[in-house]
């Protein structure tokens, strides 16, 4: 077991830490049980592996999981057809290692870290296509734009999140989260849990979110200017340690929940998709959530959404108020939650 070292003490078991907070009690009278007010089943689209969503008016951009020649797909809703476009390559109308769909300024972009770029994504009645939106001299984990001139990121060091901008210098970091659990994994480790965390920033640019995905670490917090600040943050649990690898990053244990699968916001609220799952009872099925949450900017727990179809991804559309997402139970389907009459 050269590659891999097991070190049961250091486990850390999330039930141990007094200093938790408790997600069910935040939400406790307010939850709200939602059905969908649609479903698209996109394999009707020949949208067969989608990954992420962002929409743009009536437009729905979907990133497909890695695919010779159908990188991206657009579903025009107002006409009910798709088409599809750019492959994974190093030629023309190519994408290397392109990830993180986003949007920036009404655009759907794209961050290549092999191209070191940020694509536009681009298309007509016919085709889907990318063109250079901004050379980017960073390499990071979980890209989002802020603005046109930032980006809030996670990289392999000894802060949980970093406000970069794209010459690649740091400008403002958060610390990790305030977890006495901490103390007892290797200091050269502790990266290798928040390396793993989902963001989301405002759409007005002022507020973000940090999400870890196998702890249950959750931070919110301010952008001004050059900086950022964390200004709460809660701890839901501690992970579960099973061993480490020889490059430091660190394995959870199979009974480990998943926390926060995705990010999402609107100028209100923190939108965060919780699973609660672990591989050892759920599988596949891990990153299947029933649980949207929704948190004001100070942190305030708002209201916690159980959908009846399970989500992978999640987005706000704050003009429709509308949350929508991939379900990806059986067939991949668009799946359209309607929030009126539920939030302020």
């Amino acid at each position: 077991m050269k590659n891999f070292i097991f070190f049961l003490s250091v486990v850390c078991i999330f039930a141990s830490c007094k200093n938790e907070d408790n997600l069910d009690s935040q939400f406790e009278g307010k939850t709200i049980e939602l059905s969908p007010k649609e479903v698209l089943a996109l394999d009707k689209y020949d949208i067969d592996n989608p990954f992420r969503v962002e929409k743009l008016g009536q437009v729905y951009i979907f990133e497909n999981k890695i695919d010779t020649e159908r990188r991206y797909s657009v579903l025009y809703r107002d006409s009910n057809y798709a088409v599809h476009g750019v492959s994974q390559g190093q030629g023309p109308n190519e994408v290397a290692n392109a990830t993180k769909l986003r949007q920036i300024n009404g655009k759907a972009v794209s961050f290549d870290s092999n191209y070191r770029c940020v694509w536009s994504i681009g298309y007509d009645s016919d085709s889907v296509f990318v063109k250079r939106y901004k050379e980017i001299k960073l390499q990071m984990r979980n890209p989002f734009p802020v603005d046109t001139n930032y980006v809030i990121g996670l990289t392999k060091d000894s802060y949980w999140a970093y406000l970069i901008d794209y010459n690649g210098d740091i400008l403002s970091s958060i610390d990790f989260a305030n977890d006495p659990e901490l103390d007892k994994v290797p200091e050269e480790s502790r990266w290798s849990i928040f390396l793993n965390s989902e963001i989301a920033v405002s759409p007005n640019n002022k507020n973000f979110v940090c999400g870890c995905i196998h702890a249950g670490y959750l931070a919110f917090g301010t952008i001004e200017g050059t900086s950022i600040k964390k200004t709460r943050e809660y701890i839901y649990g501690s992970m579960k340690i099973a061993g480490k690898h020889d490059s430091g990053f660190l394995v959870h244990s199979q009974d480990n929940p998943y926390y926060f699968i995705c990010a999402a916001a609107s100028d209100k609220y923190a939108i965060m998709l919780y699973s609660g799952k672990t591989l050892k009872k759920d599988r596949m099925a891990v990153q299947d959530c029933n649980k949207i949450l929704f948190y004001d900017w100070n942190g305030k727990p708002k209201c916690c959404i159980n959908v009846t179809k399970p989500l992978s991804y999640v987005r706000f559309d704050q003009e429709e108020n509308i949350i929508y997402g991939i379900c990806r139970e059986d067939d991949p389907e668009l799946v359209i939650y309607d929030m009126n009459n539920i939030l302020e």
